[in-house]
């Protein structure tokens, strides 16, 4: 029989040891802090370390972890400041997180749409030091369109390599914009989904505008994400029990205030369409119209107008504040 196979990590770990280093140690130093901030359940960890953490080190001495040559195990326990760099990488993790959460209400791993967006951002910080206030909008600007043009999954290696480059330069100051516009790819925003869930960069696109949009409204962009030391999650709900559409779907930060107080006396939010809360919530996608067909028992032509509502204000954001095009 065979043993358990040897990881990366492992053998990167196993190469680079010595009394003042410990890959391995390092890394589980990184991870509890993170966990502290419950970006991800504990089941996770393993895959947060292999996808994210151990890609992110790899990606941190100028080549993405694509370029298997130049950040494989061997290569890369030979850097001679191979610890300088780790050590960097593995705070600048957690700065990354901490970035996600205050300035794109990323407070759950599984909104982020890609690895890479996590990669690239860790580099910013190992470049810069800290977060420069100029480039805060120009950062979220570039998450917004890579995330709704799926960039990363359009992209073959090669131009994915491409994006890092023009990404790295942008950081180093050599240019100005940081997302990469390859002229032989027509980045499109694809078409509004069926229903929200985590098996698409598109659905997640959406899930994230929401919780945003609940947020900032209409300062998405240009605003960071209020009370973000206080929000510690995000739940989704069910206006209505067993219904599993978009215009059924609420997403609601998780904080100590009045609303949240509300939510946990109840089994659904069909209490926010009553007329006590009239000209209330519009963040959540509830207008007083919607109101008065519940009123009227008409529950299916709320949800479908709920549903119109978020399609037409993402549709704004999409057009009008990133710029891009729709399919």
């Amino acid at each position: 029989t065979t043993g358990t196979p040897l990881k990366d990590d492992w053998k990167l770990s196993a190469l680079t040891i010595n009394d003042n280093f410990r890959l391995g140690t390092l890394i589980g130093n990184t991870l509890n802090k993170i966990e502290k901030s419950h970006f991800y359940p504990l089941k996770k960890r393993e895959a947060f370390k292999d996808k994210y953490i151990f890609k992110t080190i790899q990606s941190s001495f100028g080549y993405l972890y694509l370029d298997s040559l130049a950040t494989d195990v061997k290569t890369l326990s030979e850097k001679p400041n191979f610890s300088e760099v780790v050590n960097l990488t593995l705070n600048n993790c957690v700065k990354t997180v901490e970035f996600f959460k205050k300035h794109l209400a990323v407070l759950d791993l599984k909104y982020i749409p890609a690895n890479l967006h996590f990669i690239f951002l860790v580099q910013y910080f190992n470049i810069n030091g800290e977060l420069q206030k100029e480039d805060v909008e120009k950062i979220k600007f570039w998450f917004w369109q890579s995330s709704y043009t799926n960039c990363f999954t359009k992209y073959n290696p090669s131009k994915r390599k491409k994006a890092f480059d023009h990404f790295l330069d942008f950081c180093k100051g050599n240019n100005n914009e940081p997302f990469y516009w390859d002229e032989e790819v027509k980045l499109k925003v694809d078409k509004f989904p069926d229903k929200i869930d985590f098996g698409g960069v598109r659905k997640q696109a959406l899930a994230l505008f929401m919780i945003n949009y609940f947020i900032n409204k209409e300062n998405i962009l240009t605003t960071e994400c209020k009370n973000s030391d206080e929000i510690t999650s995000v739940n989704e709900y069910k206006l209505f029990r067993n219904e599993n559409s978009i215009g059924n779907t609420v997403f609601v930060p998780v904080l100590k205030n009045e609303l949240n107080e509300q939510i946990k006396k109840q089994t659904s939010l069909q209490f926010l369409l009553s007329n006590e809360f009239r000209g209330q919530y519009s963040e959540l996608f509830i207008t007083d119209e919607m109101r008065d067909l519940h009123n009227q028992k008409k529950n299916k032509e709320l949800l479908i107008l709920r549903e119109k509502l978020i399609e037409e204000k993402e549709k704004e954001f999409i057009l009008q504040s990133l710029k891009l095009e729709l399919e």
